[in-house]
């Protein structure tokens, strides 16, 4: 009942997946795995890429972040690693 309260017709919710579709979508367009660069999946490796910057870097600031947020940088890593798509040559 709530539910039928907020969305009579459902127009919110497919605006709004539509909304995070397409920003999913130039993510995507700009930042790919590489995993011919990369050691495990090829995100540090693809945001080097993004940045112009050595992967090495990227790698550091990694190992920097996950020893005082572990749980919030392995989270982001994983999602990337699933929802990116692989670097088109």
């Amino acid at each position: 009942m709530i539910r039928s309260l907020k969305y009579p017709d459902n127009q919110p919710i497919k605006k709004d997946i539509e909304m995070a579709h397409s920003a999913l979508e130039k993510i995507r367009s700009k930042w790919h795995l590489d995993k011919k660069n990369g050691w495990v999946g090829g995100v540090c490796a693809g945001l080097a890429n993004f940045f112009h910057t050595d992967p090495a870097y990227v790698r550091v600031a990694l190992v920097i972040g996950a020893l005082f947020l572990w749980k919030l940088v392995l989270g982001v890593y994983v999602i990337a690693w699933i929802l990116l798509n692989d670097q088109q040559d």
